[in-house]
């Protein structure tokens, strides 16, 4: 993912000057916020992408304006098994920020939580870079 220096915004067109109002300013705002928003949903699908191409088993999810990650974990103690598996889809709430730097560390996160998942040393309430705050789906 590239930063604003590298020219990930090299084709963001600003609005001409406004006329220094109040609404040419909010205009000028919400052109700005919008092409924000368009450049999140962008990156946000190439993150997914990546995840899927990779065979990550946690997948990146935007609830509101917050990120989290959404896998399949054996069950937490006290949870029923109610198909037989032993596992269970959880969502994890990150709670970082949606937004472009957001992003790029919660990619780190899923591919950290793929990494246990895959070589099945995940625990519930476990630390790793993170703090897992596990809510149940």
């Amino acid at each position: 993912m590239k930063d604003i220096d590298t020219g990930n915004f090299a084709d963001y067109q600003p609005l001409p000057s406004t006329d220094g109002s109040y609404f040419g300013i909010k205009k000028h705002d919400a052109h700005r916020e919008k092409y924000m928003q368009d450049e999140f949903e962008k990156q946000f699908a190439q993150l997914k992408e990546r995840l899927k191409a990779a065979n990550c088993k946690a997948k990146v999810t935007k609830n509101n304006n917050s990120l989290g990650l959404q896998a399949t974990l054996p069950l937490k103690p006290g949870d029923q098994d109610q198909k037989g598996t032993g596992t269970k889809q959880y969502l994890i709430s990150l709670g970082i920020p949606a937004n472009l730097d957001g992003l790029k560390t919660a990619e780190e996160e899923a591919y950290e939580l793929g990494k246990l998942i895959a070589r099945k040393n995940f625990l519930h309430g476990m630390k790793s870079i993170w703090e897992l705050r596990v809510s149940g789906n």
